[in-house]
């Protein structure tokens, strides 16, 4: 009777383990499962160390000042031409149009990583310049911008540059729409 005894237990117990397997009600006590490593973001990767990091950014913010500078030299060799172009065939022509769009563009460039904005001209609408003044104006603020990115380092932002990038703007629109139409 024992032996019959000590099998009647061994198989309550055994079912009872079984059955609290299949319990689907949620023991308030334990914590929910975690996911699994392959369901989580790569926010548990390795990371690069922090120097790496560092390295990079300065490699970046380098290869950034770099292409301005460039920028800056492109737009002053553009003003040369449109210059040389205007003094050649004492009009603006279609070729003058496309380089002071292209002046336009590069001073909106330079602005925009120097942190400035486009502002309204100071200058009153009876005071508008020349074309030849307005085009030695625009050789004189990107000579400018090109000296002082070229003296200075990536950590100096100057508000003449701010001030000769809006002037160039403004020029380059001056000449773009108001000489558009007598040409």
């Amino acid at each position: 009777m024992t032996k019959m005894l000590l099998v009647l237990l061994t198989s309550i117990l055994a079912s009872s383990t079984i059955a609290a397997g299949f319990d689907q009600r949620p023991n308030p006590n334990k914590p929910p499962p975690e996911q699994s490593k392959a369901d989580e973001p790569e926010q548990d990767a390795p990371t690069l160390p922090e120097d790496m990091r560092l390295r990079m950014k300065r490699e970046r913010e380098e290869l950034e000042h770099r292409k301005i500078v460039d920028s800056a030299r492109q737009l002053f060799d553009t003003s040369v031409e449109l210059a040389k172009g205007y003094k050649d065939a004492k009009a603006l022509n279609d070729d003058a149009f496309k380089r002071i769009a292209t002046v336009e563009k590069l001073a909106r460039r330079i602005l925009s990583h120097v942190g400035g904005e486009v502002v309204e001209p100071k200058e009153r609408a009876g005071e508008a310049p020349s074309v030849p003044d307005a085009i030695d104006r625009i050789i004189l603020a990107s000579e400018n911008i090109k000296k002082h990115f070229t003296s200075e380092t990536r950590f100096v932002v100057s508000a003449a540059m701010i001030t000769d990038s809006n002037q160039i703007i403004h020029l380059a629109q001056y000449l773009r729409h108001g000489q558009k139409h007598t040409s």
